[in-house]
């Protein structure tokens, strides 16, 4: 998933600094996901983007962070099902400062 978002940068120089940054920060475990979590989130009706980055949070983060008004509005639901606060970036700097 990463690579092929990657993979889109058409400037070189910034494709190769995203690259080196996902290698410092992404680590194994959330490289690997689970078929089946991300089969149970996208039958909320996200795109596949969406239900893959949801995926890789849960569990490995407390927060989902997104603009998405759709993952928004199933946030009671996402937060019930999988345990993982979804807020919007304002939501999250209040929550935290």
């Amino acid at each position: 998933m990463l690579e092929d978002e990657i993979s889109q940068i058409s400037d070189v120089e910034k494709k190769d600094a995203i690259t080196a940054i996902v290698g410092l920060f992404v680590n194994e475990r959330v490289r690997k996901f689970s078929e089946s979590l991300f089969r149970q989130i996208k039958s909320l009706g996200l795109k596949d983007k969406d239900a893959l980055h949801l995926t890789f949070a849960v569990g490995n983060s407390d927060y989902f962070i997104t603009c998405d008004d759709k993952i928004l509005n199933k946030r009671d639901e996402i937060g019930k099902r999988f345990g993982i606060n979804v807020v919007s970036p304002l939501e999250f700097v209040e929550e935290v400062l």
